[in-house]
């Protein structure tokens, strides 16, 4: 099956798609996002676009929260963006997690942040939010890769010997559309294997 979803005001394909997920609300709405940007709502049914959002960053992943009603971004700048789908004018969130404010009020250079899952847990109204990349590069061109977990106002940030090859959250449902809780993350990196448990300080 080929999907082609053009923009309407480029008059062109928006490039390489780099995330494809159906809804956790509806499995017929299909989320595309490409690298330039761009990400498109399309509807299986009906064979149609419900949305574009055109955003200035580059996207590398995208995540979605479990009732369907907003997902995150993750982006070459080092950002994350949520959007809402009752308005996707623009973003409902911009944060730079690693990013400080430097004194002539620019950011500062932060890494990509190549994946980010946003995880619910039912014991807590503060979601988890666990990406990789994203630190701010130092004097010396970057630090050791890193694997971020924010969780409210804790952020643990694990450095590993190696780099990220793939990393996925265990949580204790299989379906996207429940609470997850997740209770750990397994991380693939190029020579090791780690979990960490999210269950423990």
């Amino acid at each position: 099956m080929y999907l082609f979803v053009y923009s309407r005001a480029t008059k062109a394909h928006p490039g390489p798609v780099v995330h494809l997920s159906d809804s956790p609300k509806d499995e017929c709405k299909l989320l595309i996002g490409f690298e330039s940007g761009t990400v498109v709502q399309w509807d299986l049914r009906a064979k149609k676009v419900d949305f574009r959002i055109y955003y200035d960053e580059a996207i590398h992943s995208v995540s979605w929260h479990h009732e369907g009603k907003q997902f995150m971004c993750s982006h070459s700048d080092g950002s994350l963006t949520m959007w809402n789908l009752r308005n996707t004018a623009r973003p409902i969130q911009i944060t730079y997690p690693h990013g400080k404010i430097l004194k002539e009020g620019r950011k500062e250079a932060c890494k990509p942040i190549l994946k980010v899952e946003y995880k619910t847990s039912r014991n807590s109204n503060e979601p988890y939010v666990i990406f990789s990349g994203g630190l701010s590069y130092d004097k010396a061109g970057g630090r050791r890769p890193t694997l971020t977990i924010m969780h409210g106002k804790a952020i643990t940030v694990l450095e590993m010997d190696h780099p990220i090859v793939e990393f996925l959250v265990l949580c204790d449902t299989p379906y996207s559309n429940k609470i997850q809780d997740p209770y750990a993350v397994v991380l693939l990196l190029e020579k090791d294997f780690i979990m960490v448990d999210l269950t423990q300080s």
